[in-house]
């Protein structure tokens, strides 16, 4: 390997591209429909190996929406057992309670995305109602953690 050329610090990993939302900013063209043409559980994980030889172990899971992925704890467990430092990114509106309760007990930084202040300005990105839903996901898991 060249010892001019540094390794990154971090890695950030789209594990899926679908998403029940159509936001406006989308670059990841996100519908349901990709669920077929996925990396499976065992490529991530080979993904996650290879950062950990590299000695790369801060990783940010996104998307699409990455609870779409019914094997995302899985993914999450491996990396965690990795001794990975995960960031996970998600619109926040498929986390309920059973899904809030796996978080719980996870070592992870989770980050849900609100665009703006107003009810007018998120609605207007990723759709009627989801402003509301983000804040209820929000207070509820303040209220669980």
């Amino acid at each position: 390997m060249n010892k001019n050329i540094s390794l990154p610090y971090r890695v950030y990993l789209d594990i899926t591209n679908a998403c029940p939302l159509n936001c406006l900013h989308c670059y990841a063209n996100s519908s349901t429909q990709h669920l077929n043409n996925e990396l499976t559980l065992s490529e991530l994980k080979a993904i996650a190996i290879q950062l950990v030889e590299l000695n790369i172990n801060n990783l940010v899971i996104s998307g699409g929406e990455p609870f779409c992925r019914i094997d995302l704890f899985d993914f999450l467990d491996f990396c965690l057992e990795k001794k990975i430092i995960i960031t996970l990114l998600t619109n926040g509106i498929l986390i309920d309670s059973v899904v809030a309760k796996k978080l719980k007990g996870l070592a992870i930084d989770l980050r849900i995305s609100l665009d703006g202040l107003s009810e007018t300005t998120h609605d207007y990105i990723r759709g009627c109602g989801n402003f509301k839903k983000v804040l209820d996901v929000i207070r509820f898991l303040q209220s669980e953690h």
